[in-house]
């Protein structure tokens, strides 16, 4: 028996309208799957807003397939883990330019040394 998906698709056309199509036998769907599907003849994607058992009267066509999103999923990881390690790099970097520049006022100015040394103790 073909159950139903009920998808919602999100083009300037369709204004989020919900369509059912028919969930093809060896394809398992549920609700927040991303789906391809054929809408008046071109292909759209879908998300899918609930399954029900059964064939509905409104569906006509079959669900294309499902889009498995887990390579996109990673690649966002990636790119979000990237951004994150370099902006603590960043953060130390400018750590260590500060402390190399106090380092430096410290060797040519003995007033900057005491200064830096009663900011030490007040940290």
């Amino acid at each position: 028996m073909t159950d139903t998906a009920h998808v919602t698709l999100h083009t300037a056309s369709t204004c989020s309208r919900k369509y059912s199509y028919m969930i093809p036998d060896d394809v398992k769907i549920k609700k927040g799957d991303v789906v391809v599907v054929n809408a008046a003849g071109n292909i759209a994607i879908g998300h899918v807003q609930s399954t029900s058992a059964g064939r509905d009267a409104a569906a006509t066509k079959f669900i294309v397939q499902k889009v498995d999103m887990t390579a996109y999923q990673e690649a966002v990881a990636k790119e979000q883990r990237k951004k994150t390690l370099e902006a603590k790099l960043k953060a130390i970097e400018k750590t260590m330019e500060v402390q190399r520049k106090y380092d430096y006022l410290k060797m040519f100015s003995p007033e900057a040394a005491e200064i830096l040394e009663e900011l030490e103790k007040i940290k």
